[in-house]
């Protein structure tokens, strides 16, 4: 396998997909006008100048759209940015192993902590980057991450489940997975797509909120008349933040998925070319695969699951087509394509 040729490729496709990606939010600004402009025509228009009326209110709504989804990105990664990796590490209910605290450590024996320790400044040295920050999270899931905004606030976070499940040598390529995602800048990328979903969850609540608020005070009309006009026009816009929020959500799923798989195949390459060792992050994905697995319990593991070593959650049907990492076998083929599975 040339890694340096399967680096450019992925670089080269990424890119492209963060353009699409942008482009995306154009397109959802248009269907937010469309919808409100349909909704206006034949719900509420009436008169000679329905028509202006629904562009003026249709323009109004995708301006109030775009600048929510705007906002609630620029908040949340603005949030995310400030708090570096440890933010996330502290939300994931990671704990940061320095010499201190090592000993309150139950999950994990104190040899196996120092050998992680030994590996994450190895990987430093062959991978050329500040040595981050260890953090552990005690969950029986064989899975890490990393998170920064650049690699001097980047942090790297491994499970209990893979410091004891895998040896030596399959931690190490985990490891440099992970080290292969703050050199290539991947955990900024994974700190913006965490913002911008956020924002999309921010439209798709808003509109779940207003419609239980308009549903309420329909309830409590008595008339027809009272129900219209400017009722009308909320239901409409309540409606339209909702589905919108829904097809956005979706959206950013795929894009986020298609540039997710494809840097993981580039951390998995990276990987090989750090530790010069194929084996130990093919044995460690398959390691998953056979019964392992890779979920985290964490509340807050789905905001970050772009961020996983491997899929966080129970995989389904959705997260094949839709979901962030490429199947564990296309991975492993990738990195050995004569690996013997077992």
């Amino acid at each position: 396998m040339n890694f340096f040729e399967q680096q450019d490729k992925a670089r080269s496709k990424t890119s492209r997909l963060v353009i699409m990606f942008l482009t995306g939010i154009l397109v959802l600004g248009i269907i937010a006008f469309v919808a409100v402009y349909m909704g206006y025509i034949l719900f509420i228009g009436g008169g000679y100048n329905v028509e202006e009326e629904a562009i003026s209110v249709a323009l109004l709504f995708s301006l109030v759209f775009v600048v929510i989804l705007l906002l609630a990105t620029w908040f949340k990664i603005s949030q995310l940015r400030r708090g570096g990796g440890p933010q996330v590490a502290k939300e994931l209910g990671g704990i940061l192993l320095e010499e201190g605290n090592l000993e309150k450590i139950e999950t994990v024996s104190q040899h196996k902590i120092k050998v992680l320790m030994n590996i994450n400044k190895e990987m430093a040295l062959a991978s050329g980057v500040p040595v981050p920050n260890l953090y552990l999270i005690e969950d029986e899931g064989v899975n890490a991450f990393a998170a920064g905004y650049t690699p001097l606030n980047s942090v790297i976070g491994v499970t209990s489940g893979a410091v004891n499940a895998l040896n030596r040598e399959e931690l190490q390529g985990v490891i440099a997975h992970e080290y292969s995602h703050i050199l290539n800048g991947d955990v900024k990328i994974n700190l913006r797509f965490a913002g911008i979903l956020f924002g999309l969850t921010v439209i798709y609540y808003i509109g779940s909120f207003l419609l239980r608020i308009m549903g309420s005070g329909t309830r409590r009309r008595s008339s027809k008349k009272q129900g219209g006009g400017v009722g009308g026009l909320l239901v409409i816009i309540a409606i339209a933040f909702f589905i919108i929020g829904l097809i956005g959500r979706l959206f950013a799923n795929i894009i986020g998925s298609l540039v997710s798989k494809q840097r993981e195949f580039l951390a998995d390459a990276s990987a090989v070319q750090f530790t010069r060792n194929p084996n130990g992050i093919a044995n460690a994905l398959n390691k998953i695969r056979s019964g392992f697995g890779s979920e985290v319990t964490s509340a807050s593991s789905s905001k970050f699951s772009h961020m996983f070593f491997g899929i966080p959650a129970k995989s389904s049907g959705f997260s094949a087509l839709f979901g962030t990492h490429p199947p564990l076998t296309d991975r492993i083929k990738r990195i050995d394509p004569t690996f013997d599975f077992f």
